[in-house]
């Protein structure tokens, strides 16, 4: 199943919880089963980047930025979600809270603290955050409250900010926690690539790899191979050993847990803007939407031409859709539906002669994808009945 990431403030020039009520409906139609919201919350004043400041930098877990509509906005928000079938993942920042944030004040002793005993950070670039002591376990009791209380608001999962900074004891503690009195709500994770997981490592942090996270949340995002993935995206000479990794690791996955499959998210710069082709866009997409696993669309992606714009200003995305990549996108999850319907059994990915192709094997059939690279020729789908 897939899902379509989403930014209040700049899906629409209105950028309220009520506009994007209006706007579920056209997601729906595309075939989308989940929606991620990004952070919705008041912005730390102190330090803040651009005009806005950046979503992860939150002063309260427990409100909603006032120019983002209430409460109550966002109670009508899940629930035309839910009447759609869409389930809704409210972004969690645990690693680190806005310089400003409340327990600032209240609480100092749960941030990592300087020598004049301030509230301080380890990336001395993330000057608009606070990074959280985890040695102090009444900072534990405080994050699980936080997520019983949104658990009860009516969300049905957490995509986890760069939860493999976070201690595994904490999350291990959460999960079963939360989970304890709310069975439906799933779990994701933010990972990290290897070269950042070896660098945190190397100056003794404990970090975890996407082993440890996979043991307690439902899935993770593909970082453990993006950036080989951005490598083979314009330059095929690596193709075959990305190609090896995703099949070695797919035959190595437990089945019940699954990957976030990405080419594009608020972290990283457009494709286009990188000089991607519109038609190898369009492959990529197909690529990633049709593997087993949940293919990841963040807002904007279904426009050409979709230039960055940066969550720290009012940058609304571009809302001309495109009418091909709009049933591009239709089409290949509908097609994710029928596969997953019928029991997905086995996935192999190749390439041969510039030429992508997945084959996934169902309990009623083969399906194939083939995206070229080295013509014009579209993606093409294959189902042959077993």
């Amino acid at each position: 199943m897939n899902i379509y990431q989403l930014f209040i403030r700049n899906l629409t020039q209105e950028g309220t919880f009520e506009a994007a009520t209006h706007d579920l409906a056209r997601i729906s139609q595309m075939g989308f089963d989940y929606i991620y919201l990004m952070p919705f919350h008041p912005i730390s004043k102190h330090n803040r980047k651009g005009t806005y400041g950046s979503p992860y930098a939150i002063a309260d877990y427990y409100e909603v930025s006032d120019d983002l509509g209430t409460k109550e906005d966002l109670k009508n928000f899940l629930k035309r979600a839910h009447e759609l079938n869409l389930k809704v993942i409210m972004d969690i920042v645990f690693n680190h809270a806005g310089a400003d944030h409340v327990w600032t004040q209240s609480n100092p002793n749960y941030f990592l603290l300087d020598e004049k005993g301030q509230p301080t950070r380890k990336v001395a670039d993330w000057s608009d955050i606070v990074d959280y002591n985890f040695d102090n376990l009444d900072l534990y009791n405080e994050l699980k409250n936080v997520l019983l209380a949104w658990a009860e608001f009516g969300f049905d999962g957490f995509r986890c900010d760069v939860a493999s900074l976070v201690p595994y004891s904490f999350w291990l503690e959460a999960i079963s926690q939360v989970c304890g009195k709310y069975p439906h709500i799933e779990w994701y994770s933010e990972s990290i690539d290897h070269d950042f997981l070896k660098a945190l490592r190397l100056q003794g942090e404990i970090v975890l790899s996407d082993l440890d996270i996979l043991r307690m949340f439902n899935g993770s995002y593909d970082y453990d191979i993006w950036k080989l993935q951005m490598e083979v995206m314009f330059d095929d000479s690596k193709m075959d050993q990305f190609v090896s990794i995703l099949n070695y690791r797919y035959a190595q996955q437990m089945k019940d847990k699954v990957k976030w499959h990405f080419i594009e998210n608020h972290d990283q710069i457009r494709l286009r803007e990188k000089g991607m082709s519109n038609d190898h866009y369009k492959k990529w997409l197909a690529f990633i939407l049709f593997q087993e696993g949940m293919g990841f669309v963040y807002q904007g992606m279904e426009t050409e031409q979709q230039p960055h714009r940066s969550f720290f200003e009012k940058q609304v995305i571009n809302r001309n859709f495109d009418k091909d990549l709009v049933e591009l996108i239709t089409k290949m999850n509908k097609l994710k539906k029928e596969i997953v319907n019928d029991g997905i059994i086995w996935q192999e990915i190749s390439y041969q002669e510039k030429v992508l192709i997945t084959e996934i094997t169902t309990k009623q059939a083969i399906h194939t994808l083939k995206c070229s690279f080295g013509s014009p020729v579209g993606v093409i789908h294959d189902k042959i009945e077993r």
